[in-house]
């Protein structure tokens, strides 16, 4: 499958299937980005916004193997993507897209940038305890259990 057409499928399923969610540019976006070098894609994430870095994440996890590095990345934004990042995560309705967010938040709290955010990790907490997938439930209760340990 060309990463054009998973990329798609990918942010359809991860995006609710919204009639933005996998519009022709985001498409072209996801493609463009994938087909780089490894030097190319890496300077370009890093000189895109949190909003393009977020969705070209979204786009890797979803690929063979996922781009599990990318949530380091966004990760750097530190506090200025915590509040980004929770309203992404209560607007969420897929699960698997959840785990994707707090793997994110679990990077964030190992950079100590969710010390004395209590309501952050309440608000991830309250998702956690919601998410409807058992195995995914699980790993997102082990990130949660590391972002609590690193944000004391």
């Amino acid at each position: 499958m060309n990463v054009q057409i998973w990329c798609c499928f990918s942010l359809l399923i991860l995006l609710g299937g919204g009639n933005n969610s996998c519009d022709k540019k985001t498409f072209s976006d996801c493609n463009d980005f994938y087909e780089m070098s490894p030097k190319q894609r890496k300077d370009a994430f890093g000189a895109s916004s949190l909003e393009r870095q977020y969705i070209l994440y979204l786009c890797g996890m979803h690929m063979e193997p996922p781009q599990m590095g990318y949530a380091w990345e966004i990760a750097k934004h530190g506090e200025n993507a915590i509040q980004f990042l929770i309203e992404k995560l209560e607007k969420e309705q897929n699960d698997i897209t959840k785990r994707d967010i707090i793997l994110i938040f679990e990077v964030i709290a190992d950079n100590g940038h969710l010390r004395n955010k209590q309501d952050v990790i309440s608000t991830i907490r309250q998702i956690v305890a919601n998410i409807q997938i058992e195995n995914i439930k699980k790993q997102c209760r082990d990130m949660l259990s590391s972002i609590e340990k690193n944000s004391l």
